[in-house]
Formats: C-alpha cells, structure tokens, sequence
C-alpha cells in the first residue's frame, strides 16, 4: 500500500490541482482521451445497458487502444459519481495496472483476484487524487462527511470511503517520504 501511495504523491508533486478537482484538466494533462457513454452509444448505435455489459460494470473503463488510453465513463450517472469513475479508471492509469498480466477482463490471462486488488487500490488511489493528502491533513478537524462531500465535489457514499481509508492509512500516508513535497491544493 505505501508504493500505492508513493506513486499517487508522486503525481501530485507535479500537479497542483484546485478543489474540487478539474478532472477533464486531470485527463488532458495525462494525454487520457475521454470518451462519454452518450457519445459512444451515437456513433456505436448500442443500447447503454449492452455498452456496459462490454465494461464489466456500469460505470466506466480505461482501455488501451492501439498506442492511446481511452477512458470512457457513463455519463448518464450523477455528476459526483461521474468524477470519482473518472479518477478511479485514472488511477489504473497512475498505478500501471493495463500493464498487468490477469488485470483485463478481455486477457486469456484474466484472474478474478488480480482484477479485484486492482480495483481496491484504484478506488483508494481515487480517494487521494479527489481529496489530496496534505490538503485532507490540513483540515482534518473541520472535516465532516458532508465537508468534505462538499468541498471534494465526491458523494456521500465516496466521502464515507475516503474517510475510512484516511482513518486506516493515515499513519503510512504521511509516513511516505514524498507526502512532504505533495502540494497543499488551494481550494477555487
């Protein structure tokens, strides 16, 4: 978990981002391509429950496709979920998971257990880039569930996760040696 959390410091140190985070910005700066499931269905001419039986799930997937990432993400949910899918299938980016043997569902070398531990550090990966460490540290005694919903743009069943996962791991995260140079995001 602490190599997790190093690689998303590690990003941050080159981007400060305000809050609630940008995450078209978030993608263009990654050169990820995004691709919305209304667009998708127009030009594919498929019904949005067929697209997301091609995911896996209902709400998003980064692919590779030839030499380009392209996240595509249903656009059709509410607007906080919309933004947590997008920094979890970022994550992936982030955390080099497309390079792992048994992470995609359409390998012959897919593993149900890889594609599981794959999504639990995406989602906690997401956590961190929606709600950035050294900022979270900083207002940690003013934060509540509806705080930081509010100030983090997530929902509340995303601000619950976030949390629990700063409750769990917040020792190790500020144990990192790069949680000192992440940026504090300025709030817009």
């Amino acid at each position: 978990m602490k190599e997790l959390v190093e690689q998303v410091l590690h990003f941050q140190c080159g981007h400060g981002y305000p809050l609630p985070l940008n995450t078209e910005a978030l993608c263009r700066s990654l050169g990820l391509e995004l691709r919305p499931l209304s667009e998708i269905r127009r030009e594919s001419g498929m019904e949005a429950a067929e697209i997301c039986a091609l995911w896996g799930n209902p709400d998003g997937v980064l692919q590779r496709l030839g030499g380009r990432f392209v996240l595509c993400w249903n656009d059709a949910r509410a607007p906080r979920r919309q933004r947590f899918t997008i920094c979890e299938e970022v994550s992936h980016y982030l955390l080099g998971h497309l390079d792992e043997p048994g992470f995609s569902i359409f390998s012959q070398d897919y593993r149900e257990e890889v594609y599981q531990r794959c999504e639990e550090e995406a989602r906690f990966a997401a956590g961190l880039l929606l709600c950035p460490p050294r900022w979270y540290f900083a207002h940690e005694a003013e934060l509540s569930e509806r705080a930081l919903m509010r100030r983090c743009g997530v929902s509340l069943a995303c601000a619950r996760h976030i949390l629990a996962d700063y409750a769990r791991y917040g020792e190790l995260i500020r144990s990192c040696p790069t949680y000192g140079f992440a940026p504090i995001n300025a709030e817009r």
